[in-house]
């Protein structure tokens, strides 16, 4: 029984537009969006570390959405901490929003080129893939726990040995291969229909009838 997200609300031409000069990105700029709580198994360090071999590429930028755990939107913990000092070499190509509501996250998803999820542990689904995927975002992730079940065949799916070059390779893969983005937007956006809300009532409600 999979989980399941409100896909229109990701995918509606309704989101409200959200301008990236708001938040000091560019129309120029190359956008790798990450959302979700920021924390060491989350793969946001290891991105950072991606973004730091790219420094050849100034219209690279990288959006981090979310903070340690849920609605802690101005407490940074130790690591948040470690990440800023970590990225201070490039910090003009990278944004830290904090905690963002969720009725928000359409609009900030939609700011960017891409979305980079690179879970560094056995993630059990990762809600956060599906909303990407709804949001139209050609996908960089990995290989862990349960998000090849969900995005196999319609993203990128690295292998967490060597994280940080496989990585940079995939980022510049998508980077230098617009259609290729665009093909994969449009799988990503198809494949999330099969996590909706109501598919997930459905299943559910079948499931214990079934007991």
């Amino acid at each position: 029984l999979y989980n399941g997200i409100d896909i229109k609300a990701f995918s509606s031409n309704n989101v409200p537009q959200k301008k990236r000069a708001e938040i000091g990105l560019s129309e120029e700029d190359f956008v790798i969006v990450y959302s979700g709580r920021v924390n060491k198994d989350k793969g946001v360090s290891e991105l950072i570390d991606a973004m730091l071999k790219l420094q050849d590429k100034p219209n690279i930028k990288f959006l981090v959405i979310g903070s340690s755990f849920f609605a802690n939107a101005t407490n940074e913990d130790e690591f948040i901490h470690s990440l800023k000092e970590k990225a201070k070499k490039i910090e003009d190509r990278i944004v830290f929003t904090g905690f963002i509501p969720y009725s928000q996250m359409p609009s900030y998803l939609r700011l960017a080129d891409i979305a980079a999820l690179p879970s560094m542990w056995e993630e059990p689904f990762g809600l956060t893939i599906v909303e990407a995927m709804a949001a139209g975002l050609p996908l960089i992730t990995t290989r862990s726990g349960g998000i090849p079940e969900i995005c196999e065949g319609v993203a990128t799916i690295v292998d967490r040995d060597n994280i940080v070059e496989n990585l940079v390779t995939a980022i510049i893969d998508l980077y230098e291969h617009p259609e290729k983005r665009k093909q994969m937007a449009a799988g990503a956006f198809e494949r999330a229909k099969l996590f909706d809300k109501e598919s997930f009532t459905t299943n559910f409600f079948t499931a214990l009838e079934k007991m």
